[in-house]
């Protein structure tokens, strides 16, 4: 019966992935709630199986999704308009894709069919250098849309069949701390399907992990560095490595930050002022999506309208106060550091797309009370699709309550019931 229960899993998976429409919101929401019932009920089939065992079909519920376009996100477009500029020689932190064609760049039909679906068009590019080369590949081998889109797809798997083995070989996490990413059907979608770099992250993360223990700090400086050319805002981080290294090593650390910095500033920040109005400063002036302690923040400015614009900066910077408040106080392993750290920038963070929360449940181990709530938390981030195409006033408001109740109950809910009944 559980073996049946999980190809049902795996088929509903498979139609799932191509038949998303963000723009519909029943679609979304009966999607999503039919995918998190069969996955909630999968829980009670894991004594059935070996953490290899479950390895494995966590493998096999995203090969299912190989070969499907995108549908809840459109940011591919822009990472493969991206590889064809670098496919031809072009910088693409110089120019946005409309400042591209209105100085006369040369362009191909397929080029500008990337340009009218992508809805980026006024902006700059965000991706740093290590995700531009994987951009490119698809150009280099000269391939359809379709093989494109499947080949970064695949990819991505390669990754991903990787971090499920580094994860599945953590003797600190029980199956269900494991099922949490190997079968969450919001990571295993996330993850391959819409071609985020996530898994690249969450990789070079479980890898720096690995060389610390070990001891290799010239793999592990080497390997955190490229932490920002993925993703920059990782440069929260620094702090949760940089107090457990010794003063000899903190030096070399301080050297391989401050390279992969310099690769940033020639390339990514090439045009700073571009990037500050139409680039990575949008993140923390601009675009606001699904933000939790950062929604609280704004709300607060919200009587001073000249100001809401500075909620994303405040917000991030008070997460930053706080985490080295943790560091300086906690006594604490690099684990700990890096999901005290990833946890508090997203929850500051005044975006929070649902594919950024994927390195949380990838991180989660025994020692980490509450696991219950990242389940949670991966449910909401799902329904969270639901905030693009339902713009009735205030619906965002009353989601955001829903989310607080419920990871709320989640914390406090049974103590609370206990605490009762004794009174009783």
């Amino acid at each position: 019966m559980s073996k049946i229960f999980f190809v049902f899993y795996s088929v509903a998976i498979f139609f799932s992935v191509h038949s998303f429409d963000r723009n519909d919101p029943i679609n979304v929401f009966v999607i999503w709630f039919s995918l998190f019932g069969i996955y909630i009920v999968s829980f009670r089939y894991l004594p059935d199986f070996t953490t290899k065992q479950l390895l494995y079909l966590g493998i096999l519920f995203r090969i299912v999704t190989i070969g499907a376009i995108p549908s809840l996100s459109d940011d591919f477009y822009r990472f493969l308009w991206d590889g064809y500029l670098v496919s031809h020689s072009v910088n693409p932190f110089v120019f946005s894709p409309h400042e591209f064609l209105e100085q006369g760049g040369s362009v191909t039909e397929e080029a500008l069919f990337l340009y009218r679906n992508m809805n980026s068009q006024a902006y700059y590019s965000v991706y740093p250098p290590l995700l531009q080369i994987l951009f490119y590949l698809p150009w280099f081998f000269g391939l359809s849309f379709f093989a494109k889109i499947s080949l970064l797809q695949f990819i991505l798997l390669c990754f991903e069949a990787a971090n499920l083995f580094m994860i599945g070989e953590d003797k600190e996490k029980s199956k269900k701390e494991f099922w949490i990413y190997a079968g969450n059907p919001l990571v295993v979608i996330e993850s391959v399907s819409q071609i985020h770099p996530e898994p690249i992250l969450v990789f070079l993360i479980l890898l720096s992990y690995r060389l610390f223990e070990a001891r290799k700090f010239g793999g592990f400086h080497f390997v955190f560095s490229l932490f920002l050319q993925v993703k920059l805002s990782l440069l929260f981080l620094i702090p949760g490595s940089f107090f457990l290294l010794s003063k000899k090593q903190k030096i070399f650390f301080v050297f391989a930050i401050c390279s992969s910095f310099t690769i940033l500033l020639f390339s990514l920040f090439s045009k700073l002022g571009n990037q500050a109005s139409s680039g990575i400063g949008l993140f923390f002036h601009s675009f606001r999506f699904h933000s939790l302690f950062e929604f609280l923040i704004y709300f607060a400015l919200s009587p001073f309208a000249d100001y809401t614009y500075l909620s994303g900066t405040i917000a991030l910077v008070t997460g930053g106060l706080i985490y080295l408040f943790y560091l300086y106080y906690k006594k604490r392993n690099l684990k700990e550091a890096i999901f005290v750290g990833f946890l508090l920038m997203i929850s500051f963070s005044p975006v929070i797309h649902p594919w950024y929360v994927l390195p949380l449940f990838a991180l989660l181990s025994s020692k980490i009370p509450y696991s219950g709530v990242f389940l949670v938390f991966s449910i909401f981030s799902g329904f969270s699709y639901l905030l693009y195409s339902i713009q009735y006033t205030f619906f965002s408001e009353f989601f955001f309550m829903i989310e607080g109740v419920s990871l709320f109950a989640c914390i406090y809910g049974r103590p609370c019931i206990n605490y009762f009944r004794k009174k009783s």
